[in-house]
């Protein structure tokens, strides 16, 4: 997912599926009339932080068209950029520190990447990888999951040396 669809995401994005619980479902921002609804299963964590959220405060639910990246006074962040902005400052909070001490390199886009690479390690093909990302091609599913393939090849290449 691109910081371009974050930044866009509603409550109407996250819905309930009977397979996979709950989902963000989008129409990328890029190429997003070609490749169509992407839908990608919430994971526990960020389901149960989402729920809460959404939950507001057990009176006023946010309305489905309501952002659910905002920022503090509760509105949409006007761009990407305005959202990474704020991205860096949440970075450099004590609470972040205290939470993740080895956090303050991660940004957006490796949040990209890291997913790409997950997939690919899993076992799925650089086709499924695009997809799941939004692309086009299969080459960028391949170039965004590259380092899933070097980590493959350098355990390989640990074991054949060290092998006994």
């Amino acid at each position: 997912m691109r910081g371009q669809d974050i930044a866009r995401l509603t409550w109407a994005n996250y819905r309930a599926d009977p397979d996979m619980g709950k989902v963000l479902a989008f129409v990328p921002r890029k190429n997003g009339g070609k490749v169509g609804e992407i839908t990608i299963g919430v994971p526990a964590e960020l389901r149960s932080l989402l729920d809460a959220m959404k939950a507001g405060d057990g009176t006023v639910q946010p309305a489905g068209n309501a952002p659910i990246c905002r920022n503090s006074r509760g509105k949409a962040y006007p761009t990407e950029n305005a959202m990474r902005q704020v991205w860096q400052q949440v970075k450099l909070s004590e609470a972040f520190k205290a939470a993740l001490p080895d956090g303050q390199d991660l940004t957006l886009h490796g949040l990209r990447v890291t997913f790409a690479s997950e997939l690919r390690e899993s076992g799925f093909s650089d086709r499924e990888v695009a997809d799941m990302l939004g692309d086009l091609s299969e080459g960028m599913g391949k170039r965004y999951s590259r380092g899933a393939e070097m980590r493959k090849t350098s355990l390989r290449v640990h074991q054949r040396r060290n092998a006994s």
